[in-house]
């Protein structure tokens, strides 16, 4: 399993950074491996709300099913389900100083079958990835 976890500070309120981040589609936005994302269902977004998202995951198209499964004030966590492939998702939440919040990003792969094979190569190119979403969130909640 590759993991990524990092923590960081973006200007934007920990109210508003929930809102933002419990919307997966907007990982168009700020995850720069994404190229679509789009909600499976209608009605309030809440717990059980599932998105079909494709990422370019070294230079091939990877298809995931993610779903809310846990979202609170301070936490959001999504689990993603594929083919060839497992996720995770996971924000907390917390007030930073002044008018920020304070995010730590957790994400996580495991491959499954053959894939496997590639566990010993997540860890450089995760951290990559995860750099890139970090700036991405980070960027997309400063305004």
């Amino acid at each position: 399993m590759g993991r990524f976890r990092q923590s960081f500070t973006v200007s934007a309120s920990p109210s508003a950074a929930v809102d933002y981040l419990a919307d997966y589609a907007h990982t168009v936005a700020w995850d720069p491996g994404t190229t679509r994302c789009t909600r499976d269902d209608i009605g309030p977004l809440g717990v059980g709300t599932t998105w079909t998202n494709v990422s370019d995951f070294r230079g091939r198209e990877t298809t995931l099913t993610y779903r809310l499964v846990e979202l609170t004030d301070r936490r959001i966590r999504f689990e993603g389900e594929g083919r060839g492939a497992t996720a995770y998702d996971d924000f907390t939440v917390t007030a930073g100083a002044g008018a920020t919040a304070h995010i730590t990003y957790d994400a996580g792969i495991t491959f499954k079958t053959w894939r496997k094979v590639a566990d010993p190569f997540l860890r450089p190119m995760l951290s990559r990835m995860g750099a890139g979403a970090v700036a991405g969130v980070t960027a997309a909640l400063a305004g």
